[in-house]
């Protein structure tokens, strides 16, 4: 390892801060942002392996690795705490 956080984990973490970001904007415009976050695509999907969806995605990475609830973005500077991968290469150094 050359002193750097795991690039998943980073990838992680900036999903999970975005997902932050648009979980306050649900909450200032709540009309809006709840049609748009709960909205259902009409159509069949096709038969194969299903491709994983961004949401499905986030909620893996809340409730399972993370053990979090989404209302807990509520707080956003706890919540950039609670989801931040620590980056080794910024560590002090002795």
């Amino acid at each position: 390892m050359l002193g750097a956080a795991c690039i998943t984990d980073k990838i992680r973490e900036a999903k999970l801060r975005w997902y932050g970001h648009v979980m306050s904007i649900y909450r200032e415009d709540e009309n809006c942002m709840e049609r748009i976050m709960t909205a259902e695509v009409n159509g069949r999907r096709s038969r194969e392996r299903q491709k994983k969806r961004w949401g499905d995605i986030i909620q893996q990475d809340i409730m399972k690795t993370l053990r979090l609830k989404k209302e807990r973005t509520a707080d956003r500077k706890k919540w950039k705490g609670w989801i931040r991968v620590a980056d080794p290469s910024h560590a002090e150094r002795e």
